[in-house]
């Protein structure tokens, strides 16, 4: 066996494109035998996609699988836990892998299904079936207002304003230092 026939027996993946432009090679010469030779792929290969053709049409062209996606083994809850993630997405209400179990759990007992096991990988293979991902809500950062030094002198102006009115003592006047200001709570004078 010479090293370009290890190779080709080395076991290769092609796109969907590929194996339909084999088929379409392998009808126009003639055989499968020489559109094999000629592609730098085992006849097998080229017998096993003409038996997939309709599943390949319809299969996109980049992907290297005519597989379908699987569905799980309860869908039923798969479909219930769906709809509750769904339902919190719709309200921007906060999701966890544990509020997934519980939901699973819940929907198991309710189905009256009793050999039905939560597990963490359960959790991760559900979410990448459905297509969930569970990401770290984003903090949002106020923008400072257009004129935020006149703001914040006027600011100082009305706390000493209220200073005189009111004859506050400096000793009653705490440390603000940790305290949030809103930039939408500083009055306009």
């Amino acid at each position: 066996m010479s090293l370009t026939d290890r190779s080709r027996s080395a076991k290769r993946s092609f796109t969907n494109k590929f194996k339909l432009d084999a088929v379409e090679l392998a009808e126009k010469v003639g055989g499968n035998r020489t559109a094999a030779k000629y592609l730098g792929c085992s006849e097998k290969n080229i017998w096993d996609w003409k038996n997939q053709l309709a599943e390949l049409k319809d299969a996109p062209e980049k992907k290297k699988s005519v597989k379908q996606k699987r569905e799980g083994y309860w869908p039923e809850i798969e479909r219930r836990v769906c709809a509750f993630i769904d339902e919190r997405k719709s309200y921007n209400l906060r999701i966890s892998r544990e509020m997934i179990h519980l939901e699973a759990k819940k929907a198991a007992k309710n189905l009256e299904i009793t050999d039905f096991k939560v597990s963490q990988g359960w959790c991760n293979i559900y979410m990448k079936r459905a297509g969930y991902h569970i990401r770290e809500r984003c903090k949002v950062v106020q923008d400072p207002p257009h004129q935020f030094e006149d703001k914040i002198t006027e600011f100082k102006k009305f706390v000493k304003q209220r200073l005189k009115d009111h004859n506050y003592q400096l000793v009653c006047i705490g440390n603000m230092d940790e305290t949030l200001v809103n930039m939408d709570m500083i009055p306009r004078l």
